[in-house]
């Protein structure tokens, strides 16, 4: 296919640069992402230039103007996402689109950022701020406000500051993150600017942890967010209005939010290109689809602390799967799992760790499952050795130690759990692995009530059983799906003993305190509503309070926030 060009001009009142993309789409499969053809930012008059060859997908033969092809022209949009502003199938004469003329009046109001500012870990006082973009060129230096009430501190974020993701010829990310200590229990709002004149090109707003526990009523003492599995293409806006309406609710606004994995399914594309260097392209522009979706109203609203599963890189990683056949070539295989870290590490979390304390009074582990998989052949019925480091079964084993109260565990899959028949084929849990009896005994040495908070498996609901001789409980709090493919195996089950594997004879028993509801209708009845899952915390005269709630979020009453299931307790 030969060089095809658009050159147009965006009036806009702000100087601000606008990002655009253009994608090309066969008619007869507009459900499937479009390939880039090229990206650019408008100057200073609004003026654009793009002029690329379309490099993924072989159309076949002919040239830009087959009247079969789809040419897309997008601009960010007020929610973060890509805002389609020209369609044309004659690319070389944007004049004939479907009655979008080259020059495009734009409420300037109406346009989002072009940095995404996201903060990211909270503990202590110590605060870090991720900032990306996904826009052509490398970004310019900025200036990082942080405000609160008779508070005021400035972060410079240098030109040489930026780091570069992405292996592609097409697809890249810069980001930098930051970090500073804050005072606890004040409102922040983040705001990056440019230029001498200071104007605003990213916001973000979060609360600092309170530094302990309170217990009086009008109070809301800690409150986390946990989600699971988001498929962008899936969702239509709908967990952005839901997380809107759930911070209207000061007394569920959350402190801290946990994305327990499947932020991204970088399998949709199951077949990758023969090229390897292409790779990169392919991944990172889910990541960009995701990122700059409405999906960016949860990252810039509120500290968040991430971990992955085997949708950041492919089903059942990292053991080469059917579902994605690319895996099953070798080469290909250990390149998407070269890039896939690459972006997780550098878009989601960097660490495989993460303790964060509210006081004395209640503490938290955040611990990586996924990306440090070994595999081993054969020793059926376990598919491999660890799902973490030692050394980090290590660190939890000290956390748990030394807690002074009960202590919450956020990891990306189940603990309570039966171990999966055919690991190789389907899908593989933590249960599989021979390290799980060592994560069983680190669990039982706790003094304190234990929570786990997981995801994963596209179904939700409140478990608990007997942690240890002493009679501390074990309380397993699910939280997935919040957008997914309709699958038929995704209703709530629980085993009857834990730990896997066990009977009445050698475990304890697991009862059932709450379940997600089936989906209201849809393709498959058989699915779990999709919903995300606050638990709130306060100090209690026996020891810690915890309410958990479940909310909705494809749901009908409109305008309204619905509670799924709830559940109250006193953790000691």
């Amino acid at each position: 296919m030969t060089n095809v060009e658009l050159k147009g001009r965006i009036t806009c009142a702000s100087r601000s640069p606008l990002g655009l993309l253009v994608e090309a789409y066969d008619r007869d499969y507009l459900h499937e992402l479009g390939d880039l053809i090229g990206r650019a930012v408008t100057d200073a008059n609004g003026d654009f230039a793009i002029t690329a060859r379309p490099r993924v997908r072989d159309f076949g033969s002919g040239d830009a103007r087959r009247p079969d092809l789809l040419f897309v022209v997008k601009t960010y949009d007020a929610s973060g996402g890509w805002k389609i502003i020209a369609k044309t199938s004659v690319f070389h004469d944007i004049n004939l689109a479907e009655a979008s003329p080259v020059l495009i009046s734009v409420n300037d109001r109406a346009m989002p950022f072009p940095f995404i500012v996201a903060p990211h870990r909270s503990d202590d006082g110590l605060c870090k701020f991720w900032i990306g973009w996904f826009l052509p060129g490398r970004p310019p230096a900025i200036q990082v406000r942080l405000r609160a009430d008779r508070y005021r501190k400035t972060m410079k974020v240098a030109g040489r500051d930026w780091q570069k993701l992405g292996a592609g010829p097409d697809e890249y990310c810069y980001y930098t993150r930051l970090a500073t200590s804050l005072p606890p229990r004040q409102r922040f709002s983040l705001e990056a600017s440019v230029g001498r004149d200071e104007q605003l090109v990213g916001r973000g707003q979060f609360e600092v942890q309170p530094a302990s526990l309170a217990s009086s009523a009008d109070d809301r003492g800690f409150t986390l967010f946990a989600a699971s599995c988001y498929s962008q293409p899936q969702d239509e806006g709908r967990t952005a209005k839901a997380f809107k309406r759930l911070l209207q609710y000061e007394r569920y606004e959350p402190h801290m939010k946990l994305f327990l994995g499947d932020q991204v399914y970088l399998d949709d594309e199951k077949r990758l290109p023969k090229k390897l260097g292409v790779i990169s392209d392919r991944l990172l522009r889910l990541y960009r689809r995701t990122w700059t979706s409405d999906f960016r109203l949860l990252l810039e609203s509120g500290c968040s602390a991430f971990t992955a599963d085997d949708h950041e890189f492919w089903n059942n990683y990292p053991h080469a799967s059917i579902v994605a056949s690319s895996t099953l070539d070798r080469k290909k295989r250990q390149s998407w799992s070269k890039h896939a870290l690459a972006f997780f590490r550098g878009i989601q979390s960097e660490v495989d760790t993460q303790q964060i304390s509210v006081g004395r009074n209640l503490s938290m582990f955040v611990l990586e499952t996924r990306v440090n998989r070994k595999r081993i052949p054969g020793r059926e019925p376990f598919i491999g050795t660890d799902f973490s480091r030692p050394a980090d079964i290590n660190k939890l084993k000290d956390w748990v130690e030394r807690l002074n109260g009960p202590g919450i565990l956020a990891l990306a899959q189940l603990v309570i759990t039966e171990r999966a028949a055919l690991p190789r084929i389907k899908d593989a849990n933590l249960a599989n692995y021979e390290q799980y009896s060592t994560l069983v005994n680190t669990l039982a040495l706790s003094k304190h009530d234990i929570v786990v908070v997981a995801g994963d498996v596209h179904f939700g609901g409140i478990t608990e059983t007997k942690l240890n001789a002493a009679g501390k409980r074990l309380i397993q709090v699910t939280s997935s799906p919040m957008s997914v493919f309709p699958v038929s195996e995704s209703t709530f089950t629980a085993p009857d003993f834990y730990p896997a594997g066990s009977s009445s004879h050698t475990g304890t028993a697991v009862r059932v305190l709450a379940k997600a509801p089936r989906r209201d209708g849809g393709l498959d009845l058989r699915a779990t509503a999709e919903h995300f899952v606050t638990l709130s915390f306060k100090k209690h005269p026996r020891g810690v309070s915890m309410e958990v709630n479940g909310w909705l979020i494809r749901e009908r009453n409109e305008g309204r926030l619905i509670r799924m299931m709830r559940h109250t307790t006193v953790l000691r």
